[in-house]
């Protein structure tokens, strides 16, 4: 795989730690069969559940209907794009460069303090994120909510997954995997580029048009760097903040993402073999994020780490590596990051409880 660099501000090759190199890599390319057996050996040792490896493209199980497989999801598939589509069309993701780009989230109840700190840590800073965001409800209390403030959204009848999951990985936060690619997967279908990101995150700018540099223009993905955690080998990508640009190939990883959604509790455990298995087989391009993309090991439970690891011009912050939405909290704290008079204005406008912490 050949390390590259986007620019300085979209990333940049970086030493890993505990465990690991970092890797950016910009063009994809066919491989020997011989190649992708030793590939594929090697992530049946680094990955836990290795036969994700094996399922990719040829042996993978069908997912539950929610887009394929049957007539009954193809009919709830039109219905459902007949209201998605023309809430996409009328949004402004059109502007400057960063033509036909979305962003795209997924959102219960449990965890909508996180989407509403978010918005209000965007809106402080000018950014209009309204007008280019779209956020799939994992429940019918907190679509509703999301319509009440003017967030454009979608509820698919299918889900009711109401409350955050107790720990990452547990077995609600395992049904909730399938739903986060199933949604990425729905978009592209429409014909959209798209930024997928979790609701743990904020912007100090609207991070979009570095995806859209004249040397960016041949990548498929960009992903958050996980840091050099041993279990994220080879890429240490984080699938909690991805461009995904709408191409062939970009459309062919994220359609097996969606038919292997409910094989794995983590969405990592389903997309980092993937990438490996879609750069040798298909010829895909993609490219790690650097520092101003900061994840969860630079940002620490205390104000002195926090300020010790993260860099003073970050784009986005993600408050992941974390237990649960208390601590997601407590991160996003340690640099005032955190608004809980506007989190409380919202819960108050859209008439419900503040719920969640």
């Amino acid at each position: 795989m050949r390390a590259s660099r986007l620019s300085d501000a979209a990333g940049g090759v970086a030493g890993g730690s505990g465990g690991g190199s970092r890797v950016e890599v910009e063009a994809g390319g066919r491989a020997s069969g011989t190649l992708i057996s030793i590939v594929k050996t090697l992530l049946r040792a680094v990955f836990r559940g290795g036969s994700c490896v094996d399922g990719c493209g040829v042996g993978a199980r069908i997912a539950p209907p929610f887009m394929e497989a049957t007539d009954a999801s193809r009919l709830a598939r039109s219905a459902r794009h007949a209201v998605v589509r023309p809430a996409l069309e009328a949004m402004r993701h059109t502007q400057g460069a960063v033509n036909r780009t979305v962003v795209v989230m997924l959102v219960n109840t449990g965890q909508s303090h996180l989407l509403l700190n978010f918005g209000c840590r965007c809106e402080a800073r000018g950014i209009d994120w309204k007008a280019f965001t779209f956020v799939y409800a994992l429940d019918s209390e907190v679509h509703r909510m999301l319509l009440s403030i003017g967030v454009a959204s979608y509820h698919p009848e299918e889900a009711q997954l109401s409350r955050a999951a107790g720990r990452f990985g547990d077995a609600h936060f395992g049904r909730v995997v399938f739903w986060k690619n199933a949604v990425v997967h729905d978009v592209l279908q429409l014909g959209y580029n798209l930024l997928f990101q979790d609701v743990d995150l904020v912007w100090r700018e609207d991070p979009r048009r570095y995806f859209f540099q004249p040397r960016a223009a041949a990548v498929d993905m960009c992903w958050q760097y996980d840091g050099g955690n041993r279990h994220q080998q080879p890429l240490y990508a984080n699938s909690g903040f991805i461009f995904v640009r709408n191409t062939r190939r970009s459309r062919l990883f994220w359609r097996e993402a969606f038919l292997l959604g409910h094989t794995q509790r983590s969405q990592q455990g389903i997309t980092l073999p993937l990438l490996v298995h879609h750069y040798f087989n298909s010829g895909l391009k993609l490219h790690i994020l650097g520092k101003r993309f900061a994840n969860g090991p630079q940002l620490a439970l205390t104000r002195a780490k926090t300020a010790k690891n993260l860099p003073s011009d970050w784009i986005v912050a993600h408050a992941s590596w974390t237990a649960n939405s208390t601590d997601k909290r407590r991160k996003l704290q340690s640099f005032d990051e955190w608004d809980d008079a506007c989190v409380d204005r919202l819960w108050q406008r859209a008439g419900s409880p503040v719920v969640g912490w």
